[in-house]
């Protein structure tokens, strides 16, 4: 007779394991609870964020831990130096520096979106150190303003400039580049010049060779010179010296203003052939010059006329070169620009003899103009 006692209290135990919250027959009277929200274990880490410098392009993405899969974020950043902006859905922060040289604290912060309950969020500061801009600046006093063949660019480079990132060097055709000799290249990680002159003018090749690192370029003006005699003898005077035709020219200037390079007898360039003219002598001169910041007609080899010896015998003629131009467009304002030319020269005795200089003639040269600016 004590069974219906036990049975009883049995009862009373499986009722109070069952957690019932209801008086719905099972099974719909049990409690259905939610798995506990993941610890909150973002985290945002900066510590190894690189040096970079005013004009250099950036690229960098913070050490981001404890994300959850299938969990959406989004990422903002505070105080951001000027050209720098971060990728909501990434965190990558990139772009062009345009802030000036120094040490730049901002605040990145990374948030859930579209949860159910509080987001959980992380936020942390990093300091970014912007270098001054990449500068290869060669002294005014150089002569010739330019680098030889054996001499790397990368020996002109400022201490404390640029991100200090590996440099490529590279010679570009195009306006204000000046013109490369054939034969000789650009090694681009040693920033020299390479291989042998293949040319049969007399002169010196002046070309702008371009460092590029993290997208900011130096521009560096580099020569070649081709020592090699020709049919006719080709002096020149320039810049208050004499017989200096295997130098370049080089000018300062106001890159905001107006130029004009030239005046009477400087340049003057000397072509003599005492054997070429008799009673009567005629001469003939052809030309290529590379693009530059200058006029559309900011550029003459006159005046010209012919040369005659102590003895009032004619043995040649002579030319100048004048260049001119307005204020240079802003890409040239900071940075050295070549104009080269190369000038194919004629004389005869007879008249039309000389119909085509590159043909007929017997001598040629090469040079270049070096325009440096310089704000005083």
């Amino acid at each position: 007779m004590r069974l219906r006692p036990l049975l009883a209290s049995m009862g009373t135990v499986l009722l109070a394991l069952s957690g019932c919250t209801s008086d719905l027959p099972a099974p719909h009277n049990f409690e259905v609870v939610d798995p506990p929200p993941p610890d909150n274990e973002l985290g945002l880490d900066c510590a190894a964020i690189p040096l970079t410098a005013n004009d250099a392009d950036f690229a960098y993405l913070p050490e981001i831990t404890g994300l959850i899969d299938g969990v959406k974020y989004v990422y903002g950043a505070e105080g951001l130096p000027e050209g720098l902006a971060i990728d909501e859905n990434t965190g990558e922060i990139s772009g062009t520096v345009a802030a000036d040289a120094g040490a730049y604290t901002f605040a990145i912060t990374v948030t859930e979106v579209d949860v159910d309950r509080d987001p959980y969020a992380a936020r942390t500061e990093c300091t970014l150190d912007v270098n001054p801009r990449i500068i290869a600046p060669l002294s005014i006093d150089t002569v010739p303003y330019c680098l030889g063949g054996g001499t790397s660019l990368l020996s002109l480079v400022q201490d404390g400039t640029g991100d200090g990132t590996p440099i490529n060097c590279s010679y570009r055709p195009g306006n204000g580049n000046g013109r490369k000799p054939t034969g000789i290249e650009v090694d681009a990680q040693s920033c020299t010049l390479t291989g042998t002159i293949d040319e049969t003018r007399y002169g010196t090749w002046v070309f702008i060779m371009e460092g590029e690192q993290s997208g900011a370029t130096v521009h560096v003006p580099f020569c070649v010179t081709n020592d090699v005699a020709q049919g006719y003898q080709i002096t020149a005077d320039h810049s208050g010296a004499t017989d200096v035709a295997l130098r370049p020219i080089m000018r300062t200037y106001d890159p905001s203003q107006s130029f004009t390079v030239g005046m009477d007898g400087d340049p003057r360039f000397n072509i003599e052939s005492p054997g070429s003219c008799g009673a009567s002598c005629y001469y003939r001169y052809s030309f290529l010059r590379t693009t530059a910041p200058i006029a559309d007609d900011g550029y003459s080899l006159e005046p010209d006329g012919l040369l005659q010896d102590a003895m009032m015998n004619t043995v040649g003629f002579f030319h100048e070169l004048r260049v001119s131009g307005p204020a240079v467009p802003e890409e040239f304002q900071e940075r050295p620009w070549v104009l080269s030319s190369a000038v194919s020269y004629c004389i005869t005795d007879q008249m039309g003899g000389c119909g085509d200089p590159a043909a007929d003639g017997d001598g040629a040269l090469e040079f270049g103009l070096v325009m440096v600016p310089d704000r005083g």
